[in-house]
């Protein structure tokens, strides 16, 4: 996200109040805010904003434009879908780096494992193979039994 739009988050002239929905303080006044609600119109979104209530609803309302059609959106929405992904993204990577860390200690620790349990089972083959060639051994007649 561009850095003019992280420092009007910052210092309080957009206000995330939900994912769904943003407030901006307006350049005009220091008082008024454009909510953005962009839970609304198929998910579309509306705005408090004169260019949205004059211009974009009625024609939303007549069926001039759908909702996510180009003229659809005033830039207080565009804006604050644009904030909604970039958190989600940087949420997403956020996530996905917990777990390749949790799934690297998992995978280092069933490797461990796994070692163990090859080299207890290379231990019983060896121990195998050794017996089974003294038993073919005693039975073509290279060792001495033990009885006698």
């Amino acid at each position: 996200m561009d850095k003019e739009t992280e420092e009007r988050i910052a210092d309080g002239r957009i206000k995330i109040i939900t994912p769904l929905e943003i407030h901006f303080l307006s350049s005009d006044s220091k008082t008024e805010a454009h909510i953005t609600y962009l839970d609304e119109n198929d998910a579309s979104g509306s705005c408090s904003c004169q260019h949205f209530d004059f211009r974009i609803r009625p024609k939303l309302k007549r069926g001039e434009i759908t909702p996510h059609e180009a003229g659809s959106q005033c830039k207080h929405i565009v804006l604050a879908r644009l904030i909604l992904g970039d958190r989600l993204i940087k949420a997403s990577i956020g996530l996905r780096d917990e777990k390749k860390e949790t799934n690297e200690e998992r995978w280092s620790s069933e490797k461990e494992d796994t070692n163990e349990a090859n080299t207890a089972q290379a231990e019983v083959n060896e121990t195998t193979q050794n017996r089974h060639r003294e038993v073919v051994q005693e039975e073509q007649g290279d060792l001495p039994r033990e009885e006698q």
